[in-house]
């Protein structure tokens, strides 16, 4: 049986951490959660992630740093995402066009765009 792309998430907002998890759980994708930046680049699951998923704005490393980190380790697609408080433009390396938190509909497929 094939294994299922692990996602690795990370948000250091706890409830929004937690409602990621269970939003990529509930679409059949195995999450992996980190709180901060560093603690996903110190983990062992660099090598086997699908797909990194990432608040913009973390403490420490943002995530803007963190998806350059990781695609220069070579974690593949990575998803930025705006966090409630972002008034500023941000990029998103699965659709360049996303400046804004994207509906649940759009995200889940470009997850899974990342993921195939």
């Amino acid at each position: 049986m094939a294994q299922k792309p692990i996602i690795a998430c990370v948000e250091d907002d706890v409830l929004a951490r937690e409602a990621l998890e269970s939003l990529l759980k509930a679409f059949g994708f195995v999450p992996e959660v980190f709180s901060s930046a560093e603690k996903f680049l110190q983990s062992d699951r660099l090598g086997g992630t699908s797909c990194l998923i990432t608040d913009v704005h973390l403490g420490g490393i943002s995530g803007i740093q963190l998806v350059d980190i990781a695609n220069a380790l070579g974690v593949p697609a990575s998803e930025l995402l705006p966090s409630s408080s972002a008034r500023q433009p941000v990029r998103s390396e699965v659709d360049p066009g996303v400046t804004e938190m994207p509906t649940v509909d759009k995200w889940v497929k470009a997850v899974k765009r990342s993921t195939a």
